[in-house]
């Protein structure tokens, strides 16, 4: 039996005992465990419904009015091919200049959500679509570098 196919079995079992009217609301929710609030949520139901309004609901995914259309994320992800080091700033004002308004938190977000917000994993996936094979030499020597990267000063700027 299903979690839901449980749920509303239990369901089922509270309206059989109210509808014999021996025991209080109160008295059947402290034995069942259940706030009122929710009991008195699923007589409305149930009335509106039948017994089918006692089964658990769906949610409807949300709809999101700020996300950015599919074709306009294909552009930017062109885009990205060619300049992987670009930042969304910049990427924003090319796009402008090309006859595409979004802004560079919209750009940011399409990074985001396809892993791309930096620019280390932007070149990276630009070096796997043209085919070119990385090692893990190559990327423990490419950490290996960085760590000694360091240019000693007294002070920034000097």
């Amino acid at each position: 039996m299903s979690e839901k196919e449980f749920l509303y079995q239990m369901r089922m079992h509270i309206f059989q005992e109210a509808d014999e009217g021996k025991d209080s609301v109160t008295a059947l929710c402290k034995k069942w465990k259940v706030s009122r609030k929710w009991f008195y949520k699923w007589t409305k139901r149930r009335e509106k419904e039948g017994d089918e309004g006692l089964r658990s609901k769906r949610r409807r995914v949300p709809e999101m009015p700020n996300r950015v259309p599919e074709e306009i994320e294909e552009q930017i992800l062109n885009f990205v091919k060619g300049y992987p080091t670009y930042g969304p700033e910049r990427i924003e004002g090319e796009l402008k200049s090309a006859g595409i308004s979004i802004g560079h938190t919209g750009i940011y977000n399409v990074l985001k959500k396809r892993g791309l917000n930096t620019a280390k994993s932007r070149l990276e996936w630009v070096r796997r679509l043209s085919g070119e094979v990385v090692t893990a030499d190559e990327i423990t020597r490419d950490k290996e570098k960085a760590k000694t990267n360091h240019i000693e000063a007294n002070y920034p700027g000097s």
